[in-house]
């Protein structure tokens, strides 16, 4: 059976027609033309033809009964399915040559989305969905009558922005045509998390799908649900373990073969209240603390190189790291990525780099900024080449998922760089080899919150006579919203509002949880994390901390009174910064001392 997409109108609709020949006979078939009475008028110079279809079709000869078979040439096997929901005569053709089987849905099932209820409704939908094109074999490739992928991964990021719809989208933008690419299995598959889904599964590492189940409240805070989740502490891993001791822990993780258990998620929006974000850091605490002592043996496929950024001394020792991962001396063939700029730098010579090792061919890719951050389930495995400000970079780069980051010291700083670069190669051999230990680092959401323009009338208050503790304290009603998000970043050192280029002191309103703090007069404010308590904030005056403590660090820069001295707050307070509307001068926000 040979399938060809014939694209009809490939603008707003992306209607497509199919043209399916029995190899044997060259008997064929169009599936759905744009105009069947045209179509057939055109034809009719061949003889007489059939037009199969509902029969409100144009020009229809046949229209067959529910389950009716009937053949194409000698090997082709057609199944008429009727699926009355986008119209009521739809029909969708299920055809099988050997093991070769296909499905033409029409406007009933798209990839990741269905048709819309012209002349049905949800209830026939819903049939026709999960129980007629269901059935079929999970191996039945589907080919839809539009190409409305794109669109509807578009959408589904609006609803939930789960790894396999983040897949979806990148495999939607590396190709115009997704029909006969997707299975009914793949579309019988979840691609959202249900209030009570399981763990994101499709990632490969063992971390993050812990992580994924972090929102679950702990049991003694459920009060509806039995058994929704076990305390992370006292589970045993959730994939194969072999033993070998308390402190020796081994959990193998096969990207191949995701064994894990389903945990049952409780929260969808990352607007939390208080008592979800108090449920979500117990849950992270409890991840953190059984992380170490667990030494986790990742299957490593995809290797992420990050180096120094302006050093061009770090350029030849990235080759070395390269070449050395690429040879085929290593127990597995790893695919390395490199910073776009190496594939033309001199010093690197990607080209005598594949040269030099041929089964390097095809395995040396480059990235940059956009590849990380949309598809970041594509790197195992993060080699970052400098200091403190590389794992920075390294840490914006990721801004959602993080994949594991293993740091060579080679910058002026090594707060967070613990490894030494001349022994690089014995490092990463047992790295891959036996596993390694993972630090969880608290990192901040950070989001950038506009205010909201009021309507004008003739008694509105003027801007300058509006009050933001007013309007932060208490809960705000959908019709009396000040106040919209405008951009999220996740942050591992520090988020700094200060006063930049004037000369005048800020004044900032601070707020935790639904309560004003304090008004602050000062160059400007430091919130750090227990990471970032070594930079800004030390050099602030604030205090420093240990990594695993699960806090807040507050510090002023320069107050303008004493009576604001460094605060320690915990992590699940949500914290707000803001400008008065009747303050003097504007105040500039970084965030790990970038988008400032």
């Amino acid at each position: 059976m040979h399938i060809q997409s014939i694209p009809m109108w490939t603008g707003k609709g992306n209607n497509y027609a199919y043209l399916v020949t029995d190899e044997p006979t060259k008997q064929s078939v169009i599936i759905d033309p744009a105009n069947p009475r045209i179509d057939s008028f055109q034809l009719a110079q061949f003889g007489k033809l059939p037009v199969i279809g509902g029969s409100n079709c144009q020009s229809v000869t046949k229209t067959p009964a529910h389950g009716e078979e009937f053949k194409i040439g000698d090997r082709i096997t057609v199944r008429a399915l009727h699926t009355p929901c986008h119209t009521q005569d739809s029909i969708c053709y299920f055809m099988q040559d050997g093991d070769q089987r296909v499905v033409f849905t029409g406007d009933t099932l798209f990839i990741a989305g269905c048709g819309r209820f012209f002349e049905g409704n949800a209830g026939e939908m819903h049939r026709a969905l999960n129980e007629t094109l269901a059935a079929l074999p999970d191996d039945t490739k589907v080919y839809p009558g539009h190409e409305y992928t794109k669109a509807n991964v578009k959408f589904c990021l609006h609803v939930s922005q789960t790894e396999p719809i983040k897949k979806l989208q990148a495999f939607a933008e590396a190709n115009q045509q997704t029909q006969g690419k997707f299975t009914i299995g793949d579309e019988k598959k979840p691609r959202f998390k249900s209030h009570h889904d399981q763990n994101d599964k499709t990632t490969a590492c063992y971390v993050h799908s812990l992580i994924a189940g972090e929102w679950a409240a702990p049991p003694s805070h459920v009060d509806d649900t039995q058994d929704v989740i076990r305390t992370l502490s006292d589970e045993e891993p959730n994939v194969d373990t072999k033993v070998l001791g308390e402190d020796e822990v081994v959990s193998v993780v096969d990207g191949d073969n995701k064994i894990l258990k389903p945990v049952p998620t409780i929260i969808q929006s990352r607007h939390l209240t208080k008592r979800q974000l108090s449920d979500m850091a117990w849950n992270v605490r409890k991840l953190s603390k059984k992380l170490g002592s667990l030494k986790l043996k990742l299957t490593v496929k995809n290797v992420f190189i990050v180096s120094k950024a302006h050093d061009e001394s770090l350029v030849s020792l990235t080759r070395k790291v390269t070449r050395w991962l690429l040879s085929k001396d290593r127990g597995a063939p790893y695919t390395v990525y490199v910073e776009r700029r190496m594939e033309t730098h001199p010093d690197f010579g990607a080209l005598q780099l594949v040269q030099e090792e041929p089964s390097a061919k095809g395995r040396l890719k480059f990235w940059d900024p956009k590849l990380a951050q949309e598809q970041p389930h594509l790197f195992d495995f993060v080699i970052t080449l400098g200091g403190d400000g590389t794992v920075l970079y390294t840490s914006w780069l990721f801004q959602r998922i993080v994949p594991p980051v293993l740091s060579f010291a080679l910058g002026s700083l090594g707060f967070l760089t613990n490894f030494d670069y001349a022994d690089y190669q014995h490092i990463l051999e047992n790295a891959f080899r036996d596993g390694v230990v993972v630090s969880l680092r608290l990192r901040f959401e950070c989001t950038i919150m506009r205010s909201k323009a009021r309507q004008k009338d003739p008694h509105a208050r003027s801007l300058t006579s509006r009050d933001l503790v007013e309007e932060l304290i208490g809960e705000e009603g959908e019709d009396t919203l000040t106040h919209t998000p405008d951009r999220v970043y996740e942050i591992l050192n520090d988020v700094v509002l200060d006063r930049g280029p004037n000369p005048t002191m800020s004044q900032i309103e601070l707020f935790g949880d639904d309560e004003h703090f304090t008004t602050l007069l000062a160059d400007g404010i430091c919130i750090a994390t227990p990471t970032g308590s070594t930079a800004y904030n030390l050099a602030a005056g604030g205090s420093l901390s240990h990594p695993e403590n699960p806090v807040i660090l507050v510090t002023a820069i320069c107050a303008h009174t004493l009576s604001f001295r460094p605060i320690i707050l915990p992590d699940t307070i949500v914290l707000r910064m803001g400008v008065p509307y009747d303050a003097r001068t504007s105040s500039w926000a970084s965030f790990d001392g970038r988008e400032r």
